[in-house]
């Protein structure tokens, strides 16, 4: 079905002070490619120019409104003005959370942090990040007279850094850094590091380097935190299962690969737990 055409003043070329009236044929397919441009971005599918342009010309077709526009450039615009419609750019993973188990997830924890009468003090939380410290910014300043600004090749050097802190925000975990070189020039003669440094011939986190500073890294700092606030040595790490380290620290790791996304607290909010 056509649409019916909204009348649209424009000035005419011969008489500048007389309006006459224009038509917009491609109304009814505006609409339509809008009501689907909002569908697939509420499934979280990646929109570009292009892919509209191409839509546009299919739905046209259907719709017999082939000459309706050109699908250009230009048209590009007046559609993304038309709709409010600006370019972003895409941040986290949430939207590959598998959001039932991220429901179980949080239920399971709740009732672990209950059974276990734990504060947040006694919740830890810990994730990786890449540092691309020679990485230079993509933009700069400049004066009226350069037309062209020339760039370099980014620098991909990178460090691996893992973070971890306690649920109440009050103990942080000396920072894991991993690099690729195991003796650095920058380290020659100094007695204390700020960091727990670690060496991987691409600068990644291994399952061993991970054991091996929550075994001699985290649980020292932990208890050592958990004994100077006169808390019990009972721990909640969001990772895998139940250790026991001695007769008075408990760790109880959960594993949740496939809902961190979902869960963490930058992207939903930390859970429920009842009584704190």
């Amino acid at each position: 079905m056509k649409a019916t055409n909204t009348p649209k003043t424009a000035v005419s070329h011969q008489h500048p002070n007389r309006h006459t009236l224009q038509y917009y044929r491609g109304e009814m397919m505006d609409k339509v490619l809008y009501e689907w441009f909002s569908l697939k971005r509420s499934e979280g599918v990646t929109i570009t120019g292009p892919m509209l342009q191409e839509k546009g010309r299919d739905l046209a077709e259907k719709m017999g409104e082939e000459g309706a526009c050109q699908f250009s450039d230009g048209w590009l615009h007046r559609f993304k003005v038309r709709h409010g419609i600006r370019k972003l750019n895409i941040s986290g993973e949430s939207k590959s959370g598998n959001l039932p188990s991220a429901e179980e997830f949080v239920d399971r924890f709740a009732k672990i942090v209950e059974e276990h009468n734990l504060t947040s003090e006694q919740i830890y939380n810990t994730d990786e990040t890449g540092l691309f410290y020679r990485c230079l910014p993509r933009t700069t300043l400049a004066s009226e007279s350069e037309g062209d600004v020339k760039g370099f090749k980014q620098s991909k050097d990178m460090l691996t850094v893992l973070c971890c802190a306690n649920m109440a925000g009050t103990h942080k975990v000396k920072l894991c850094v991993v690099g690729k070189h195991k003796k650095l020039r920058c380290f020659k003669n100094v007695n204390y590091r700020p960091v727990d440094y670690r060496n991987q011939r691409s600068a990644w986190m291994t399952a061993e380097i991970f054991l091996d500073w929550f075994k001699h890294c985290f649980v020292p700092s932990v208890k050592e935190n958990l004994k100077k606030n006169g808390l019990l040595e009972d721990i909640l790490f969001p990772l895998l299962t139940k250790f026991k380290f001695d007769a008075m620290c408990h760790i109880y790791l959960i594993h949740h690969f496939a809902t961190t996304h979902a869960v963490q607290r930058h992207s939903k909010g930390p859970p429920t737990i009842p009584g704190h």
